[in-house]
């Protein structure tokens, strides 16, 4: 007899080499992040995060949050990819040296694939870490290879191969929405993950946006004999948010006029080039093609989306099958408490899959949206508002009661932010000034993107005062990305 042996050690050495790099990563970009905001503010603009972000930027906090982001999606993509393939290679193709060498070049065609749009060093150490570090522990684990691997095969990856079919037929694009508001807002633990996620997940998010995607970018103009050319081009980048600044620190892009023609760099390289007139044409066309040709992190998102939809659930699976299997086998034999715990594993999953089928979206007519909003469901309530914003209907024609406005859930007062869009009423703009102070971050980032869609430019110095006084950054961004539908823009001090 063999003593019991748990692949969670291997994923949780696998997760924790993936942490450092990630807070390594998360660190490095919040430094840039924090010299470009000090950068912004010496040129008269309103940097978006805000100073109290700003003073928090140099603190392993922001960076080990933000760092659990890519731990859990390409830190636990890599480790279970590494994991299986260790697992195949010893108990299903006995260690042949042929199936060793295709995992080899696999693994070095990724370490390729991370860098071929520019070395990356710090994308490159997660490839070649993780998986060692994975395959050495793993192999420490590893069960002797004459086992029954058929028995193993059919009792423990059945059930993931069915309730990972069993997912996929809920997958829709408001499947992470609907997976927030059922599963993670439903109970305390989950609201704690929630708020956390929505108040870091924008650190490790700069990391790999492209350059349009991020909310305030940075230009240097050179080389313009034409004042009054200088000037259009610098209006129209502002009205992109490009903001040009004059020191001699990087930038996002270098726009030079060069001859008769705009060169667009991206460091010392050239990546588009035009006359002025053709950018005046199409400026955000112009725009997006630079920023598509400048982004050196496509294979990078990719796979960490891939990590965390697949590797992440996975992990996770594994960690708690292998936590059940521990306290079972203190009772069972182990055999049997590792079938219980696959059992256990299966039910879990199943469960939460019905939570989420029986909280989703359900269609819901003009007629019974009224009553819907009456229901004492708080899903029912929030179906209505789904419905209400999807088709524009005007939330005027209903009664926002204060049952509705005060609900203790955070999907109904989110969704109904969201639906407060489209009022114009007076006693709506009253429920948006109460969304401005929810506890929630993203029903406040609603509330704000309703105040902006009001069109009334008097929140301006409001709007501005919040984004210079919250610590939370999402926040911050709604409120300015509110500014902005107001036809607020920036101004540089000359």
């Amino acid at each position: 007899m063999h003593p019991p042996r748990y692949p969670v050690k291997a994923i949780l050495a696998g997760l924790l080499a993936a942490q450092i790099i990630a807070i390594l990563q998360v660190y490095l970009s919040n430094v840039d992040l924090s010299e470009t905001i000090l950068r912004l503010e010496a040129h008269g603009y309103l940097p978006v995060p805000g100073h109290l972000i700003a003073v928090q930027l140099s603190e392993l906090q922001p960076a080990f949050i933000g760092g659990l982001f890519f731990t859990f999606s390409i830190g636990a993509g890599l480790t279970m990819v590494t994991l299986g393939a260790t697992w195949c290679w010893h108990q299903v193709f006995n260690r042949k040296r042929a199936f060793g060498v295709l995992a080899i070049c696999f693994w070095l065609m990724l370490l390729i694939a991370a860098n071929g749009q520019g070395f990356s060093p710090v994308t490159s150490l997660y490839f070649l870490v993780v998986p060692p570090i994975t395959f050495g522990v793993a192999m420490r684990w590893l069960s002797p290879a004459n086992e029954r691997t058929s028995m193993t095969l059919r009792i423990h990856v059945l059930p993931i191969c069915i309730l990972a079919l069993l997912w996929g037929t809920q997958w829709r694009s408001s499947m992470f929405l609907d997976i927030r508001d059922n599963l993670l807002l439903s109970n305390p633990v989950g609201t704690a993950i929630h708020d956390i996620y929505y108040k870091y997940t924008l650190y490790p998010a700069r990391v790999f946006k492209t350059i349009d995607q991020r909310l305030l970018k940075t230009v240097r103009l050179e080389g313009f004999r034409n004042p009054a050319m200088q000037r259009s081009v610098e209006r129209v980048l502002r009205h992109y948010d490009y903001l040009h600044i004059t020191d001699t620190g990087p930038v996002d892009v270098t726009i030079a006029a060069e001859a008769n023609q705009l060169a667009f760099h991206s460091g010392q390289t050239t990546l588009l080039a035009m006359t002025h007139e053709q950018f005046l044409a199409s400026p955000h066309k112009a725009l997006q093609t630079f920023s598509a040709k400048a982004d050196g992190n496509v294979f990078f998102r990719n796979i960490t989306i891939y990590g965390l939809v697949i590797g992440l659930p996975l992990a996770l699976y594994m960690i708690c099958h292998s936590a059940a299997r521990f306290a079972l086998a203190r009772f069972l034999p182990d055999q049997m408490a590792s079938k219980l715990a696959t059992g256990l594993g299966f039910c879990i999953g199943l469960t939460l899959l019905l939570i989420l089928y029986a909280g989703g979206n359900r269609t819901i007519s003009k007629e019974d949206i009224a009553a819907s909003l009456d229901s004492t469901r708080w899903q029912d309530q929030v179906s209505a508002l789904k419905a209400m914003a999807a088709s524009e209907v005007d939330i005027d024609t209903f009664d926002i009661n204060a049952r509705l406005t005060a609900s203790t859930h955070v999907p109904v007062r989110y969704w109904l932010a969201v639906a407060l869009a489209n009022s114009r009423r007076a006693e709506s703009l009253n429920v948006i000034i109460k969304l401005l102070d929810d506890p929630s971050a993203n029903v406040v980032g609603k509330a704000f993107s309703a105040l902006g869609q009001r069109g009334n430019r008097t929140h301006i110095k409001s709007i501005i005062n919040t984004i210079e006084n919250s610590d939370h950054w999402y926040i911050q961004r709604h409120a300015y990305e509110a500014l902005r539908t107001l036809g607020w823009q920036q101004q540089r001090l000359d």
